[in-house]
């Protein structure tokens, strides 16, 4: 907890705010033990709101909020099919995967680490991961996506390390 400028007590971005003011660390939302005076912080766990960030429509670093508290989804093993899924919800075909934080560094918790997609499903609440709000990346590997209705072909030749949004542009 914090103290804001008008002297109110508030929870920390990383946390989670209760109904009565309490505030619970973010591996503890969503995780089936009830935290708050009424459980709050259990309710619309199996909802889960993805929009991009620091891009467009198609493409963008991929926030997650859920329970009312917004974070991001961890790059370590995220692929093309994990992107796919993301893009999927969005009214998409196809997605590209975009790692280390390229598209910014988010806030609050890192909602998901270890995402493990086949590109079948349809949400990426159905994908195995390392469990909500349970990781140990920074921000600095925020995942990103860029989002696609045709499948490219042929991929951009890339001679050295990916350092520009061009680089991930995929070209027919």
């Amino acid at each position: 907890m914090v103290v804001d400028n008008f002297n109110r007590l508030t929870c920390r971005l990383k946390e989670f705010t209760c109904s009565d003011g309490q505030c619970v660390g973010a591996s503890s939302v969503c995780d089936s033990h009830c935290h708050c005076g009424i459980c709050d912080d259990e309710h619309n766990c199996t909802s889960w709101r993805i929009r991009l960030v620091n891009g467009t429509h198609y493409f963008g670093r991929v926030d997650l909020t859920t329970n009312r508290l917004t974070g991001t989804v961890c790059d370590r093993s995220w692929d093309n099919s994990d992107a796919t899924v993301v893009c999927k919800s969005l009214g998409f075909r196809f997605g590209h995967s975009v790692p280390r934080g390229y598209y910014g560094y988010g806030t609050g918790p890192i909602w998901l680490d270890d995402v493990d997609c086949t590109g079948d499903e349809t949400a990426l609440s159905s994908c195995r991961h390392g469990g909500l709000g349970v990781s140990n990346c920074e921000h600095t590997n925020d995942a990103g996506v860029i989002c696609m209705n045709d499948m490219p072909t042929v991929p951009k030749q890339v001679t050295g390390p990916l350092t520009r949004r061009e680089d991930y542009i995929l070209v027919k």
